[in-house]
């Protein structure tokens, strides 16, 4: 799983971010490497429900549940917050969250496992915890959750693209993109370890998934 996504993190370069306008209304498949990036977190978040859902039983729902939280944990240790990010998601999606009795039965251990990385993953104060999880760890190899670089460049292109700045230079939106941009390649670098692996499984990269309603309509 790791192998997938870095290869797919290796194929983006920081180019691809810097010329895109990084606007709610840019067109995605003019930037396929980046798609396919968003389109693998997409296909692990489905995924996970899909997996709980086909099974028919609480307990064997709470088995899935189990075995989901213990992918996201390793995916976290490996350092592969994107697809750790994805499994989360997955986890607390509708068709997920209303297999209640699987919940209810589900142990202790793993409800704690799940609230440690949901702390980490928090929105709250801008991810604040994951932004100092990524602090002095550009030399280690890492796939960052890339909905996080896609939030900030929307936001300074956002921020400072107004009519009234369009005849401006301005210092502190080159500044920030800039520092996000070399974020970004300061990952990529440590990452082309994993990158260059090829040898994926064709079963990873084309994960089973359900329409919402269809899960939902089997709960």
């Amino acid at each position: 799983m790791t192998r997938i996504d870095g290869r797919l993190f290796s194929e983006i370069t920081a180019d691809d971010l810097a010329q895109m306008k990084w606007t709610k209304t840019e067109e995605p498949f003019l930037y396929p490497k980046i798609t396919n990036f968003i389109n693998r977190f997409n296909s692990l978040s489905k995924w996970v429900p899909t997996e709980i859902v086909r099974e028919t039983t609480p307990k064997s729902r709470k088995r899935i549940l189990k075995i989901m939280i213990d992918i996201a944990i390793h995916l976290f240790v490996l350092k592969n917050y994107h697809a750790a990010m994805a499994i989360v998601a997955g986890l607390h999606s509708i068709p997920s969250t209303r297999c209640v009795s699987a919940w209810k039965i589900l142990p202790r251990k793993y409800r704690n496992s799940l609230d440690q990385l949901e702390e980490v993953f928090s929105h709250e104060s801008n991810y604040t915890n994951y932004r100092k999880l990524l602090e002095g760890n550009t030399n280690d190899l890492i796939i960052p959750f890339f909905g996080l670089f896609m939030k900030d460049l929307i936001f300074w292109n956002e921020r400072y693209d107004s009519p009234k700045n369009e005849n401006l230079f301005n210092f502190h939106r080159m500044h920030s993109l800039g520092k996000i941009l070399f974020q970004f390649e300061s990952l990529k670098q440590a990452e082309n370890e994993i990158g260059n692996v090829r040898e994926v499984s064709t079963q990873l990269e084309n994960l089973p998934s359900q329409s919402e309603d269809a899960l939902l309509a089997r709960i």
